[in-house]
């Protein structure tokens, strides 16, 4: 038997779409503004990262130092928000995919697709998971031997 939280169950009522969709929007703000020192606000203490080919845990503060090397890595780069789309998961959870597209310093365009679960506690929401779904790395690598 499956159970499943009512979303007022506890007496609350977290945030709907609009709101979580707006907090991933001043995320991505922070980040194109490289304002890295707001970023704690946005995450768990923990955050489950998985990607093509890992999946772990790491601290807030390793999410982050990886945000400021990926960052100069891509100076030129900008990766604007381009469409989202969220399920509401209970009440306390949604999981929301993003299409970011990046443009770089060549004009190169890469279409990236990522997604988050979002989580309201303590009358917050955090990004408790960050899922992506292409390797930028090996991209930009592949790119770069292209041209």
């Amino acid at each position: 038997m499956f159970s499943h939280d009512n979303p007022t169950a506890d007496g609350s009522c977290g945030p709907g779409i609009d709101a979580v969709q707006a907090f991933l929007r001043r995320y991505d703000d922070s980040v194109a503004a490289s304002y890295f020192d707001s970023l704690p606000d946005f995450f768990d203490p923990q955050i489950l990262v998985v990607t093509p080919t890992t999946s772990r845990c790491v601290t807030r503060e390793e999410f982050i130092a990886a945000a400021r090397a990926r960052a100069r890595g891509l100076a030129a780069g900008r990766a604007p928000v381009a469409a989202q789309s969220t399920i509401d998961l209970g009440g306390h959870y949604w999981l929301t995919s993003t299409h970011w597209t990046l443009t770089l310093a060549d004009a190169a365009t890469l279409d990236l697709y990522s997604d988050f679960l979002v989580r309201h506690a303590d009358g917050e929401l955090r990004i408790a998971a960050y899922l992506t779904r292409q390797d930028l790395p090996r991209l930009v690598r592949d790119m770069s031997r292209t041209d």
